[in-house]
């Protein structure tokens, strides 16, 4: 529950058995093809592609709000998409392994349903 990942997927089911639009981005599609990625977005929105919206002025904005300094880091000292991922080596305590197990098993069932993967 903490993860969230339970959450995400009653959402995401409540609005498809509404029959509401879903959008769901795979963030680490916005890493490796951000051009590609944000067009498909604009398509799905019916809004006009411009190359702008692939940087953005370094540093501070107001509309980052109180979360700015924990989430945006790494926003804060670039001006565009990073075009390669940043490994990790994590090791997970076993004991935690069914979580894991339930939260990929989510991601998994959500990523289906990402723009990239939808024709």
């Amino acid at each position: 529950e903490d993860l969230g990942f339970p959450n995400q997927i009653k959402i995401y089911k409540f609005l498809k058995k509404n029959k509401l639009d879903i959008l769901i981005i795979n963030s680490d599609d916005l890493i490796l093809n951000s051009e590609k990625t944000i067009k498909l977005l604009c398509k799905k929105l019916k809004i006009n592609f411009r190359k702008k919206m692939l940087n953005w002025p370094k540093g501070a904005r107001v509309s980052d709000g109180i979360w700015g300094k924990i989430w945006y880091k790494n926003v804060v000292k670039t001006n565009s998409f990073q075009s390669k991922m940043i490994e990790k080596k994590i090791q997970i305590p076993s004991k935690y392994n069914s979580i894991l197990r339930e939260c990929n098993k989510i991601y998994d069932e959500l990523n289906l349903y990402n723009i990239n993967n939808i024709k």
